[in-house]
Order: structure tokens, then sequence, then C-alpha cells
């Protein structure tokens, strides 16, 4: 969500053992909705900026059987999970089943770097996601870069230099879809875009 502050607030522990629990930021181009009624593509400003999402996720590997795929069931190995969404606005039903998205094969490619200043260098990756039976032509192409802190500061200089990357990337013919907000979108079951009751 955009709400940096509601997300770092954001408690996601595991019940069992070790896990890990990261925060981020990602940066997408700043997009409008189409203004014609009953459209759904996206509208992207003729001056180019960004939008900043956060995410707080934790990473256990454990074997979850499929017989046990409920709210419940998520909710013993995430104690906080049902509490998250309910101050999503959302109605909870411990019975309610999980519903997995469509089939997806992942590839991504690394290798490519660039210095956002003395201390900081940024990554790139392209991933490529591949839907269902098609292992031809990818459905999602994304290239994205990411770098790490210096003792938790992102710096000035190297702040303006990555807007300017990611602006300088939007600029390009094509590089932007504007069908879709977002590749996590493609991955939820259908029913998820729907508005919550």
């Amino acid at each position: 969500m955009p709400d940096l502050f509601v997300v770092a607030a954001t408690n996601l522990p595991w019940s069992g053992g070790k896990f890990s629990t990261t925060f981020e930021k990602d940066i997408a181009p700043l997009e409008l909705d189409d203004p014609i009624p009953g459209k759904r593509s996206v509208v992207l400003p003729v001056k180019r900026s960004v939008r900043s999402r956060f995410a707080r996720s934790t990473t256990q590997n454990v074997k979850w059987p499929t017989s046990s795929l409920t709210l419940t069931d998520l909710s013993l190995m995430f104690p906080t999970v049902l509490e998250v969404i309910a101050s999503a606005g959302a109605r909870t039903l411990g019975e309610t089943a999980l519903i997995g998205g469509p089939t997806i094969r992942e590839f991504v490619f690394e290798g490519a770097s660039v210095r956002l200043d003395a201390e900081i260098v940024g990554e790139f990756a392209l991933t490529l996601w591949f839907f269902g039976s098609d292992h031809v032509r990818p459905g999602v192409a994304e290239i994205s870069f990411k770098c790490t802190t210096v003792r938790g500061d992102m710096l000035g200089k190297a702040a303006r230099r990555a807007l300017d990357l990611f602006i300088g990337m939007q600029e390009l013919d094509g590089w932007v879809n504007t069908e879709h907000f977002s590749k996590t979108s493609l991955a939820l079951p259908m029913q998820c875009g729907s508005p919550v009751n």
C-alpha cells in the first residue's frame, strides 16, 4: 500500500522457528484511471513521475498440506494475518478457502548494474512470466533495479539519480504497460480485483 507508516507498523510474525521479515519500497510509474467510463486502461501523465508502494513480508519454508487451505490454517502459521486483513476493511471468515492464482513460470536474469553514487550500486533484473502452458511468449516482461541503503539511509544524490533513471526508462517507447496496474495483480485469482464487501 502507499502509506509507509501503516506498513511499517504492521506486525507479521511467524508462529514457528526461524523466519525473516522484510520491509521494502517499490516504485512504479504514476498512473491514472482512464476517464472514459467503462475503460480499464491506464493513462500515464505527460510529465512522468512515480508512485510508491510499501510492503512487509515474512518468509518461512514450511511444508503446507493441501488439505488445509483456509484463512484459519494460515493464521496458525501467521498469528496476526486475520487482524491485518480486518484492519484493511475486509470481512474475514476463518473457514474461507484460499484460492490459487494462475500457474506462472518465472525466469529472472540478473547481472547488469548502475552506480548511483560512491557507496550505492543499483542491480538490474529482467523478469519474464510465462502463464499456463505457453513456453514461447512471456505474458509479462519486467525490468527493475534495486539497491541497498547506507546504514538505513538513501543518500540524496543517489536517490535523485535513481529517480532520474526510472523516469528515463518510462520515456522509452513501448516500455510501460498501459493495460495493467501491477504485475502482482496478474498473479492473483480473478475475483481478487473485485471490491471488498
